[in-house]
């Protein structure tokens, strides 16, 4: 075997990577090449470098074939053109080198060496990547946006720096939260970040004294989990119980459920202390079309059957509303003179049966699981009522078919699917 080569080849591709990270620095690399490249690139030379010295060669060539697989998909994305020319390097190099090592055993010593040096550049990005600018041309270039759309730099950790942003508004959206899904803040991080944030934006819309009502983007997740339910239907009286999440550890990240109940609770004592009319949204699973670069979490749980996410699958959600519904009912709230305190945003409940049903006669292109696959005995769905919402007047405009269309489109237009 030509050894040399494939070290020349290993080597060219630690060097490029040194490339996209100086590009990291200086353009900030989009956050689907780090979910779609550099993560998996990171979890596979790390797994090269902890694997038996026999079993590293067939590593070794899983791996270049996994980093195939990923430079393909990523070739497909709408990338810039000097990342797309990183990328497609690093496709090339993968190429040859695949071609190198059929059938031929590698010197591991040489190897292994390079494998460390590619985990210390993976960790290095990953470091990086923290302190790079997010891309928001998604909202930039949105319709009429030069004219009517205003962006502030502003931080949930520094509540005073929304101040500019709220003054002179008669409302207030509050649709951010932290969220930590990989688990790499501690539950009392989170939520410290998250109720100081929310504290600091409503204490500037008391002291903008133009502020007529904030409508707070809570959760279903705030009314779902308990130990104790005796009813068959939550309604917005009801609360979780952090304590039961945090023993169960729900699957998706307890922190979030638990921050987000914690922050809401917060939220609505200090606006009854301030006299501040304050009224929180909670959507139930959001769904639908989406205008970012990456798939966002709820809607890729959502499509977990079609995109063959097996460990959302078994959490699959059976109460689900559509994004522009979701938009459309926080408006309604601010404009609605009688809306007061919580409102559950649910257009669609439907059983596990007859989602099974409806994805496979809908959608017969995709192999959808079975009805059993789906469901989990330790897993208890609930069913939520929509009715204080409904009662309002407020329609919703969307079903399963728009949702399912509308987010099977945006991915096959980015390349997700």
């Amino acid at each position: 075997m030509a050894q040399n080569s494939v070290f020349a080849a290993t080597f060219k591709v630690m060097k490029m990577f040194q490339r996209v990270r100086r590009q990291v620095e200086t353009r900030s690399l989009p956050d689907e090449l780090n979910t779609k490249l550099v993560k998996p690139l990171g979890t596979m030379f790390k797994s090269s470098h902890s694997m038996e010295m026999d079993k590293l060669d067939d590593d070794m060539r899983s791996g270049i074939d996994r980093l195939l697989e990923v430079t393909n998909r990523c070739k497909k994305k709408p990338f810039d053109d000097a990342t797309r020319s990183e990328i497609d390097k690093i496709h090339e190099v993968a190429i040859r080198m695949k071609s190198l090592m059929q059938g031929n055993v590698l010197e591991k010593g040489a190897i292994k060496s390079e494998s460390d040096k590619l985990v210390e550049l993976m960790n290095r990005l990953k470091s990086l990547r923290k302190g790079s600018k997010k891309d928001i041309s998604y909202l930039t270039n949105l319709p009429g946006a030069s004219e009517r759309l205003h962006i502030f730099n502003a931080d949930l950790e520094k509540p005073d720096s929304f101040d500019a942003a709220i003054a002179g508004c008669i409302a207030v959206f509050h649709v951010a939260h932290p969220i930590d899904f990989g688990n790499k803040e501690t539950e009392e991080m989170i939520t410290e970040k998250s109720v100081k944030g929310m504290l600091g934006i409503l204490k500037a819309c008391v002291d903008s004294k133009t502020v007529k009502r904030v409508v707070y983007t809570s959760s279903a997740s705030t009314v779902m989990f308990s130990n104790e339910r005796k009813v068959d239907v939550l309604d917005e009286s009801l609360w979780s119980d952090v304590d039961y999440i945090r023993d169960v550890n729900l699957f998706g990240g307890s922190s979030y459920y638990i921050s987000k109940t914690i922050t809401e609770r917060a939220a609505i004592e200090f606006a009854e202390k301030n006299s501040l009319d304050l009224v929180t949204v909670l959507p139930t699973w959001i769904h639908g079309p989406f205008i970012c670069s990456g798939l966002p979490g709820s809607v890729s749980s959502s499509l977990s059957t079609i995109i063959g996410n097996e460990k959302q699958i078994r959490y699959y959600p059976n109460n689900l509303v559509h994004i522009d519904d979701v938009a459309s009912a926080h408006i309604f709230l601010f404009e609605y003179p009688e809306a007061k305190g919580r409102y559950i945003c649910s257009a669609v409940e439907i059983t596990t049966d007859k989602l099974k049903e409806f994805l496979s006669e809908r959608y017969p292109e995709f192999q959808i699981p079975s009805a059993d696959s789906l469901t989990d005995a330790e897993v208890k769905f609930v069913s939520l009522s929509s009715k204080k919402l409904s009662d309002t007047g407020f329609k919703y405009k969307y079903g399963l078919e728009e949702m399912f269309d509308g987010a099977i489109e945006c991915c096959k237009e980015k390349g997700l699917l």
